[in-house]
């Protein structure tokens, strides 16, 4: 739910503004490395073959380093939007709420991918052990 909605948050930020988040497409390839992180999540709860838990934790630890990026791109975004944009364009406000709310939203990527990383990490460990 959470990339369907950076990526939904995305579109409208593309569609309206022109910053660096959204020239690097931080909410496509990030939201979808997210999704399909958790697609692979999912299928590895309900089969826990050990191929499956290993792909898992690598494309979490992906999507961890996506969403990292993600952050530093969005939060320099919205400096730049206080600092030097200010009162330059009719959507100023629109533009540092949509970046805020994409900053809290891939923070929450962040942290989830994170901790399902660790989950599966021991996973898998107990899994070669036996």
């Amino acid at each position: 739910m959470v990339g369907i909605l950076i990526y939904l948050f995305g579109i409208v930020s593309t569609i309206y503004f022109e910053s660096i988040s959204v020239y690097s497409q931080v909410h496509r390839w990030g939201s979808l490395i997210f999704i399909g992180s958790g697609a692979l999540s999912v299928t590895a709860a309900h089969q826990p073959h050990p191929y499956v838990i290993v792909y898992s934790v690598f494309m979490n630890v992906v999507s961890a380093v996506a969403s990292g990026a993600a952050i530093l791109l969005l939060y320099f975004d919205m400096m730049w939007e206080l600092n030097y944009s200010i009162y330059q364009s009719e959507f100023w406000g629109l533009s540092c709420g949509i970046s805020g709310v994409l900053l809290v939203f891939s923070l929450l990527e962040f942290i989830i991918s994170i901790c399902l990383s660790v989950v599966f990490c021991g996973a898998s460990c107990c899994m070669v052990r036996h």
